[in-house]
């Protein structure tokens, strides 16, 4: 039997010196190709390398879990050899940096702000560096933290917490055995039912810029874009919702009510989608007059039950940043302030976004017999003195559509009742 020790090569002996390729070096991360999943390590005390992989716990054909790192995050380099001459480095791992610092998420810099002139400041960070804040959450042995740069939290300790970055949760708590969801809005869709709570808002006839012509100013006109320049929707909307009341014509000429920012000025999110809110001003930019800090948005718990399905999940509003021609619910419950939400029919576009009221009689003194249970629009100033928004909108709205009339304005059972009828 052979006593040439494990590891050994017969007739060499192992290598001496301080050779790069004995041990693992430290790097930081100075570029990451977030497609490629590559990066450039400068090497501390040493070099620098290119296009190295990012490695990560799991990575398959079909399977992943990691992320991708930040660029000046310190990388654990080991290396592979290819060749007698040529060595690969390999990223084997991060280390954590900044842990009190961190904790605090104090910045950290070469110098105070005050310390640098303004006509040196570009040439201080060049030369100096940024200045950086480190984020950790705090833990316990045995638990489990997630973090994004963008700010969402993830905790899997003996509770499990997740956190976006303008402070929603979602927990489930073992101390009391309780589920805590807190946000500004809650949406569900499933086969059955659409469920939607929070502040209303309505974004379904607000279509991105971006799909239209621009006049000779650039400015967006009501003109959609057609194939020859790279948007392909225009079709569908010739034919989205019922004759009479589709999004735009043969032209590709949309609605005047499509993008209407007189009436309906928009609220725009930063991945470009707009919405309007129905507060108590009417025609009112909700986002600006809210930093004077007097405006409220009107709100809703609204709850629609389909009657059949295909088993498909519809495209809506809410989910996924725009409808398709949805099918008429087949029971619509609305607890809060009614406000029009079908986008489709012809009677639905007219009404759609507007604070509604029930109206059955056409004024108090009638004495023969009602035109029908039906839902009209509340005035509200500038148009009228008497804002009926606060006095006369429905307050509770609940209607059963028969599932195969044609109609969409039909209706087999309708209740509401108004803020007038609560007050008597």
């Amino acid at each position: 039997m052979s006593s040439v020790p494990y590891g050994k090569v017969p007739g060499k002996e192992f290598p001496t010196g301080d050779s790069p390729f004995q041990t693992t070096r430290l790097g930081v991360l100075t570029r990451v190709d977030e497609l490629h999943m590559k990066a450039d390590v400068r090497i501390i005390g040493g070099d620098e390398r290119f296009e190295l992989d990012l490695t990560q716990p799991l990575a398959g054909p079909r399977s992943f879990l990691g992320g991708i790192p930040e660029v000046n995050s310190i990388v654990i380099l080991g290396y592979r050899r290819r060749s007698k001459q040529l060595y690969d480095a390999v990223i084997l791992g991060y280390v954590t940096v900044g842990n009190l610092l961190g904790l605090k998420f104090d910045p950290f810099a070469p110098a105070g702000p005050g310390e640098v002139d303004a006509e040196d400041a570009i040439d201080f960070k060049k030369f100096f560096g940024p200045t950086v804040r480190f984020k950790r959450v705090k833990g316990r042995q045995g638990d489990i933290l997630g973090m994004s740069s963008s700010g969402a939290e993830m905790v899997l300790s003996k509770d499990i917490r997740f956190v976006n970055r303008a402070g929603d949760s979602f927990e489930l708590r073992d101390v009391d055995r309780t589920l805590v969801q807190q946000s500004l809005h809650q949406v569900i869709s499933d086969s059955a039912s659409y469920t939607y709570s929070g502040a209303i808002r309505r974004g379904g006839m607000n279509l991105p810029l971006s799909i239209f012509q621009k006049d000779k100013n650039g400015n967006p006109t009501k003109t959609l874009k057609d194939e020859a320049a790279r948007y392909f929707g225009r079709n569908e909307l010739q034919f989205a919702g019922t004759t009479g009341a589709t999004f735009s014509n043969a032209d590709g000429i949309t609605l005047d009510r499509v993008n209407d920012d007189n009436e309906f000025p928009p609220t725009t999110y930063s991945n470009g989608r707009q919405v309007f809110f129905a507060s108590e001003a009417a025609a009112t930019d909700f986002e600006n007059a809210l930093d004077g800090g007097t405006l409220r948005a009107f709100t809703e718990r609204r709850i629609e039950i389909r009657h059949d399905t295909d088993l498909r999940q519809e495209v809506l509003d809410e989910i996924d940043g725009f409808s398709m021609d949805r099918p008429r619910a087949y029971i619509e419950q609305v607890f809060g302030t009614v406000v029009g939400n079908d986008q489709f029919s012809s009677q639905g576009q007219r009404q759609y976004a507007r604070v509604l009221k029930p109206k059955l009689f056409e004024d108090f003194d009638q004495t023969t017999a009602p035109s029908g249970f039906r839902m009209e629009e509340c005035l509200r100033p500038p148009s009228t003195s008497v804002d009926e928004a606060l006095t006369m909108a429905g307050g509770y709205l609940f209607r059963l559509n028969p599932p195969r009339s044609a109609s969409r304005n039909s209706f087999a059972m309708f209740s509401c009742v108004s803020l007038r009828a609560l007050r008597r």
